[in-house]
């Protein structure tokens, strides 16, 4: 039986059997370039839930155990800490915890959690922001 049209299972066509890339292809030689591109794309977007899952499985064999904050922990540190323990702000509240230790240590705005983090937790560095700052602040006149 010589065929010369083919049903494309994605566009839903019948196209000429030159544009698939076998006789046994479902899809047409575009539909085909499409899925693959698609393919890529979400592969590439696993790539980062496949490192949290190495992490996940590293953590686990090195015993490193990584503390879970419920809802109810939050709202109960919300209540205990309702403002960012650095700016005293209120808004866009994080629990902020230890790199190292995993506890939570207290509740931070996101800002000030960024800030921590962008300085590595670094004391030292903190303090030479701190001195920075200091000097080149503007006299008043």
């Amino acid at each position: 039986m010589d065929l010369t049209e083919k049903y494309c299972r994605k566009c839903e066509r019948l196209s000429p059997i030159h544009n698939f890339k076998s006789e046994h292809s479902y899809f047409c030689r575009d539909c085909h370039k499409e899925i693959a591109k698609m393919k890529k794309r979400k592969e590439r977007n696993n790539g980062y839930m496949e490192r949290k899952k190495q992490r996940r499985l590293y953590r686990q064999h090195n015993g490193t155990k990584i503390p879970r904050f419920t809802r109810k922990d939050r709202a109960a540190f919300l209540a205990k800490y309702p403002f960012c323990m650095i700016c005293l702000s209120t808004k866009n509240l994080v629990a902020d915890h230890c790199h190292t230790t995993h506890k939570i240590r207290a509740v931070l705005c996101s800002r000030c959690n960024t800030g921590l983090g962008i300085f590595l937790e670094n004391t030292t560095l903190l303090q030479n922001a701190i001195a920075y700052l200091d000097y080149f602040r503007e006299k008043p006149e």
